[in-house]
């Protein structure tokens, strides 16, 4: 070997020893040498010596579900995109002006100028993205990989730009990438509570009616209201579409105004009420929960074919998934028909599954707009 080539190897081997999951890819590419490689990649040094010192001209690829890690990837424009002006990089840190910001972490850019962010992994599994989150940007986790510094490609190298260690992925992109959904993941396909359109509209509408929940609650009604919203979201949390750090954020954020207020709530109080919510609903289901179940529990006595106040209205042209969410959402919050917020958002959900349903709800005083 080269001393080039020790030098890759002595990297890689420090990779593996953070636990990071390697794996060999082909000269001056980016496709695995070999087949199954997310589930046969190693940490273990004599396998990885072996290899590199059989083939030294070959690059390191590193599997980041197996690894633990999230991968972010801004890219630049190509040559041949005089429209876009953008690279990955200003989109992102556009997008996180106001939402907390972006750590410092393990950086390494790329041949083309790009860079990778590598963040520790949230408890979601958060597969791979294509401009998700914007142009330029995509993201990899489980079913994903990167090449490890050092790799080549024919206009260059990998290289180490920043060894920080890296830190959990931020809280607002978690939420970001959990309720836009992603791709490639590997292992058994779960079927979505609703359709990939709809998993953002549908998650956003029940969080902000369970947080609205908690900060409005009155003096006598907190520690129901807390334990209420906790369970609510934590349905979602094990529905795999909202991560759990994050709702326990939002939860805890929209609750300062009951350990401010005149009651005697402490933080502690709070917590402990959130994670008995959280404890209470269902553990890991497959998809969301019947929308039905949630009507019941929600508003109980009330039809879940013909909910009080509402009729339906037929042979109406077929309407957009988005649109009939955002319309059933914004006619509750405006006709309060329901005795609890949190029953018009799912009703939005029981028909989002049938996009060509002719079935529309309509309030006997609905202005056109809502039609």
């Amino acid at each position: 070997m080269s001393a080039t080539d020790r030098a890759r190897l002595a990297g890689w081997l420090d990779l593996a020893a953070r636990g990071w999951a390697l794996f060999p890819v082909l000269p001056g590419r980016k496709q695995p040498a070999i087949p199954a490689w997310e589930s046969r990649a190693t940490t273990d040094e004599r396998t990885i010596v072996d290899y590199f010192r059989t083939h030294p001209g070959h690059n390191a690829g590193i599997a980041c579900g197996p690894s633990g890690l999230y991968v972010l990837d801004c890219d630049t424009p190509k040559p041949d995109a005089p429209d876009q002006d953008r690279d990955g990089w200003d989109v992102l840190t556009g997008l996180a002006d106001g939402r907390g910001g972006l750590p410092d972490t393990w950086t390494v850019t790329t041949p083309s100028g790009g860079r990778h962010l590598y963040f520790r992994a949230p408890a979601t599994r958060l597969g791979n993205t294509a401009k998700s989150l914007g142009p330029m940007l995509d993201s990899r986790g489980h079913g994903g990989q990167v090449l490890a510094p050092g790799s080549r490609l024919p206009n260059g190298a990998y290289e180490l730009a920043d060894d920080t260690d890296p830190p959990p992925l931020p809280g607002w992109l978690v939420w970001h990438l959990s309720v836009r959904g992603s791709v490639a993941v590997s292992g058994p396909r779960v079927s979505p509570c609703t359709a990939p359109r709809d998993h953002g509209a549908y998650v956003a509408a029940i969080v902000r009616a369970e947080l609205q929940r908690v900060a409005e609650a009155g003096r006598g009604g907190h520690n129901a209201a807390v334990f209420t919203a906790a369970r609510a979201l934590g349905q979602l949390v094990g529905a795999r579409v909202l991560d759990e750090h994050q709702a326990a954020a939002e939860l805890t954020a929209a609750a300062g105004h009951i350990v401010d207020g005149p009651c005697d709530c402490t933080p502690s109080d709070i917590a402990a009420t959130i994670a008995s919510g959280s404890a209470t609903a269902p553990a890991d289901p497959a998809v969301c929960p019947p929308v039905e179940h949630h009507l019941r529990g929600a508003a109980v006595g009330m039809s879940t074919t013909a909910p009080q106040g509402l009729r339906a209205v037929r042979d109406l042209p077929a309407v957009a998934p988005a649109v009939l969410l955002d319309q059933v959402t914004a006619f509750v919050s405006r006709f309060s028909v329901f005795p609890d917020r949190h029953t018009g958002p799912m009703l939005a959900l029981w028909y989002a599954p049938h996009p060509r349903s002719p079935a529309l709800l309509h309030h006997p005083t609905t202005d056109p707009g809502l039609r």
